[in-house]
């Protein structure tokens, strides 16, 4: 077997930053609407998510606001939402959907 060199790249690690669209966000993070055109073309869950923030102080809420302080989504924003209606837990639809309203640039989460 020939030897081989193992390249080391130097990498400044502590630069490095997740953006927008990662896939995970703490409970205290803040999600705020950024627009509501063309909302009507979502799925319905997205709507609501949309709709929850659109009624809130300022258009943002945390995460934990929105999606509830337990698994099943006990004192969920989305549950103010009176269109909302579904067996899926708020966590469950905003784990879906966060990505798709980000990218669309619907919403900012910081």
């Amino acid at each position: 077997m020939k030897n081989k060199t193992i390249e080391k790249k130097a990498t400044n690690f502590k630069a490095f930053k997740v953006q927008g669209n990662g896939r995970r966000f703490d409970k205290t993070s803040v999600i705020t609407l950024n627009t509501v055109a063309n909302a009507n073309k979502l799925p319905h869950q997205a709507q609501c998510i949309l709709k929850a923030l659109a009624d809130a102080d300022s258009n943002s809420m945390t995460v934990e606001q929105l999606i509830g302080t337990d698994a099943s989504g006990l004192n969920s924003a989305l549950d103010n939402v009176a269109e909302f209606n579904t067996v899926q837990t708020p966590a469950k639809i905003w784990q879906f959907y966060k990505n798709r309203l980000i990218k669309s640039d619907f919403i900012t989460v910081a």
